[in-house]
């Protein structure tokens, strides 16, 4: 089994902002992969100016044998449509790979931005 990567952390740089005495939001991404198996692990604010991080981990899953991902989303706060867009892209090319990928642990706030899409969840 491969170790856990580095999590790559990506800071947000909001162009044209004041500045405040918050940090940057930042995001955290993980990624195991075990054969055709993967855990890519999401922390942290899944938006446009933080998504690199997401980048430098789906270039690694591309050098992969990885055709099974399950993308878990427990500690992600927020994503705009940037993210989604993205984690829509990756559901797509692992299916064009002849796989799939789930997610898991979304929060009802981050959940409700999959609606429309191939990640939304399925309806009880």
């Amino acid at each position: 089994m491969t170790d856990m990567l580095a999590p790559d952390r990506a800071p947000a740089a909001a162009a044209g902002a004041e500045e405040s005495s918050a940090p940057p939001p930042t995001l955290e991404v993980g990624l195991r992969c075990s054969g055709k198996i993967g855990i890519l692990k999401a922390s942290g604010e899944l938006i446009a100016s933080s998504i690199a991080a997401l980048h430098a981990q789906i270039d690694q899953l591309s050098c992969s044998r990885c055709t099974e991902l399950i993308v878990d989303l427990h500690d992600l706060a927020e994503i705009d449509n940037v993210g989604v867009n993205v984690l829509v892209g990756l559901h797509h090319y692992l299916e064009g790979r002849g796989g799939r990928m789930v997610t898991v642990g979304a929060s009802d706030s981050v959940a409700s931005q999959f609606s429309s899409t191939p990640l939304a969840r399925p309806r009880p």
